[in-house]
């Protein structure tokens, strides 16, 4: 539900700061941006990494790449990075409460 909120947020605040995408914004283009993040998701499951830090940063170039590939926008980046945040930020108080081992 709040990634509905999320998408139906960020053409708003696009207009109030009274920037316009590059892009056209095409169903194909929203398609392919979803099979390269359910590609992303789906090979860090199952990559085997040494350690966290390596799997993190691998996520992250990732992340800015599909960014870059689809969006770069100053506001989608910023918007990226504070769900990025908040959601770590959740899941870490979750899993500080036993909700996930």
């Amino acid at each position: 539900m709040i990634l509905v909120g999320v998408g139906l947020l960020y053409p708003h605040v696009d207009s109030m700061l009274g920037r316009r995408h590059k892009f056209q914004t095409e169903w194909s283009s929203v398609m392919r941006c979803v099979a390269v993040f359910v590609g992303i998701n789906h090979a860090s499951a199952k990559i085997n990494f040494d350690n966290n830090i390596q799997l993190s940063l691998t996520l992250a170039a990732l992340s800015i790449g599909l960014w870059w590939l689809f969006d770069r926008s100053s506001v989608g980046l910023l918007l990226g990075v504070i769900i990025a945040a908040l959601a770590t930020f959740v899941t870490q108080i979750l899993v500080s409460q036993g909700v996930f081992w």
